[in-house]
Formats: C-alpha cells, sequence, structure tokens
C-alpha cells in the first residue's frame, strides 16, 4: 500500500506539472489561484485515502474519559449569554480603539474554542480544523457587501456552516486518529489554497518566522529541528524542505500584499537573519508600492521573555499596520 500511494502520488505530480502549462489548464478559480494545488496533492490523496479506508462510525454522546462535567440547563446558557452580552455592552464604551480590537480577539479565540466542546469534550474526538472555519467565517464577512452588518454576518455564518457540512458529510463516519488526520488534511488544503493567496487579503504579518528552510539547520537552533523538519542532507527532505520554504516561493515581479514582518534581534531559537533575509527579497520581486516592513525590537528576543509593554508596543504596531492597509482614515500616513 505505501508503494502503491507513492506511486500515485508521483503519477499526479508528474501529471500536474505536464499539464499546468498548458493554455488550456485553469490558472484561477473564481478569482483565486491554484498555483498552490499541487503542494495541496499529497493532502488531497491523503484526505480520500482516510475517507476510503474503513472505520467505526462516530459515537457522539459517548464520553470516553471517566470524570464528567455537568451539562448546564437550557436556561442557565440562555442567561449566561445574555449577561455577557450586556456586559459586552456596557463597558464597550470606555474602552480604547486599541483595547476594543484586543478585546474582540480574545472572544475570537473562546468561541473557537468553545466549538470544540461538542466534538471533543460529549463525543471524545478531536478535530484540528476549528481555526480554519473560523479564518473562512473571517474571509466571508471581510468579501461580503454590507459592512460587516447583520445580515453579512449572518450570510458569513452560512457560507462557514455549508462548508462544514460538506466536510462532515464524509468524514462523520472516522474517529480517533482518523478523525484528526482528516481534518487537519483540509485546514492544509484550505491554508494552501485559500489563506496563502495574495487575494485573501490585503496585508500580512510575519513574526519570528522560519523562511529560509534550506538553511533552517544552519542557525543556532537548526539542528535540534532536523527530526521534524528533515535535513538537506537527504535527497527527499532537501526536495521537501525545498517546496516549503517561504523565500524560495518568492518570484519576480509579483504584487505581493504589504508584508510587515517582526523579529527581536536577540532570538536564540530563530535567527534574526531569517526576517531580514526574506524581507529583502519581497521587497526586491515586490511589483507595486505594497510596502515591505521590517520590525526590529533590540531589546527583545523570541517572545515568550518580553515586558508587558513590549508586547503592547508590538500588538499596537502591528494593528496600526493592519489599519493603515484597511485604509482606516486615522492611520493613514500625513503628508508633508
Amino acid at each position: 500500500m505505501t508503494f502503491a500511494g507513492a506511486a500515485v502520488l508521483g503519477l499526479l505530480d508528474a501529471y500536474y506539472l505536464q499539464f499546468s502549462d498548458k493554455s488550456w489548464f485553469p490558472q484561477s478559480i473564481m478569482g483565486f489561484g491554484i498555483s498552490g494545488m499541487r503542494a495541496s496533492i499529497p493532502t488531497i490523496v491523503l484526505f480520500i485515502a482516510l475517507l476510503a479506508r474503513p472505520q467505526s462510525r462516530l459515537r457522539a454522546g459517548v464520553v470516553r474519559i471517566r470524570e464528567q462535567n455537568k451539562v448546564p440547563a437550557w436556561s442557565t446558557s440562555v442567561m449566561g449569554a445574555v449577561s455577557l452580552i450586556a456586559v459586552v455592552v456596557a463597558i464597550s464604551g470606555m474602552l480604547t480603539r486599541s483595547n476594543t480590537l484586543l478585546l474582540l480577539n480574545g472572544f475570537t479565540f473562546a468561541i473557537v474554542a468553545l466549538s470544540l466542546v461538542p466534538l471533543t469534550g460529549y463525543a471524545g474526538q478531536m478535530s484540528l480544523a476549528p481555526l480554519t472555519f473560523a479564518g473562512l467565517g473571517a474571509i466571508a464577512m471581510s468579501k461580503l457587501p454590507g459592512d460587516g452588518n447583520l445580515l453579512t454576518l449572518i450570510a458569513a455564518v452560512v457560507i462557514v456552516a455549508l462548508v462544514g457540512a460538506l466536510v462532515a458529510l464524509p468524514a462523520i463516519r472516522l474517529s480517533g486518529i482518523y478523525l484528526a488526520l482528516s481534518t487537519a488534511a483540509f485546514a492544509v488544503l484550505v491554508t494552501k489554497l485559500i489563506f496563502n493567496q495574495k487575494q485573501t487579503f490585503m496585508s500580512g504579518n510575519i513574526s519570528v518566522p522560519v523562511l529560509d528552510m534550506v538553511r533552517s539547520e544552519q542557525r543556532a537552533n537548526g539542528v535540534a529541528n532536523i527530526p521534524e523538519y528533515g535535513t538537506v542532507k537527504v535527497e527527499a527532505e532537501f526536495h521537501a524542505l525545498l517546496r516549503n520554504s517561504s523565500y524560495h516561493s518568492v518570484k519576480n515581479s509579483v504584487r505581493y500584499p504589504a508584508t510587515m514582518l517582526m523579529h527581536g534581534v536577540n532570538d536564540s531559537r530563530v535567527d534574526v537573519w531569517q526576517s531580514l533575509k526574506f524581507a529583502s527579497r519581497l521587497a526586491d520581486a515586490q511589483k507595486g508600492a505594497q510596502p515591505v516592513l521590517l520590525r526590529l525590537d533590540y531589546d527583545a528576543g523570541h517572545g515568550s521573555g518580553s515586558s508587558s509593554d513590549q508586547g503592547m508596543q508590538r500588538t499596537a504596531d502591528l494593528q496600526a499596520f493592519m489599519l493603515w492597509q484597511m485604509g482606516e482614515a486615522e492611520f493613514q500616513p500625513v503628508a508633508k
């Protein structure tokens, strides 16, 4: 089976390379480029293989751990929701714009975490795609007309629900590690085909990143990551590193989104040259006026040891950059 799977992957990759340059081969679908399709082939094959593999049906409602938590009554849940809304409305007028954004980020992740309760808490199963659905909802919300009103929110919820249903219908027969792998495969697929598209986001932030995978093991902490990333000394692993290297994926004369890289100069886990090198390459290849900014903190490292003031300043710079690129009038450069 391993040999057959490798043969299928090799043939699909070869056929993609052969036909992708043909004039009749589509270069985009609904405005989204399909340049990430080649890298998604193994993920698609994995998803299909997991669905084709005979597995026991997901037994929802069965708690697989001894400890059981009391399920709140509907009246308690409704009272809690109403109380939460009332508190948010009461304090929203007293918050600054920056603190409001921080509060929204907190609620966003709280809702994502709560989405795990039915599947993980009650059924004892694991999904690795909750943030993927949150990302799809955010994209739908930003792209739909209506400027974020209630109808736009409802439409975004419906779109994400339909996507979730399409994924759940074939995946519902899986359980355990196979369900986790299938949801992970879906998350990777969406990342490569939608989230990584330059049409999806007007701007982006990259924080303390590993961007040159080919030279990753040459950094101070690189050798320790060889078991996870692979090594350039093994041909198959070298090609895998090359495919996943952001630095080597940058192409000349491409209109990339505005980008800000953030790094602590004293980072001992990811050397600062990773951001320096990528920023230089991206700025050189950029077609258009989209800025490529490099935010360096000479008193910081990987981030975990930063003070609260450093963290707030970093968040403020990031949000100011995003709001600038979104066209918010208060954050536009002042003409001299």
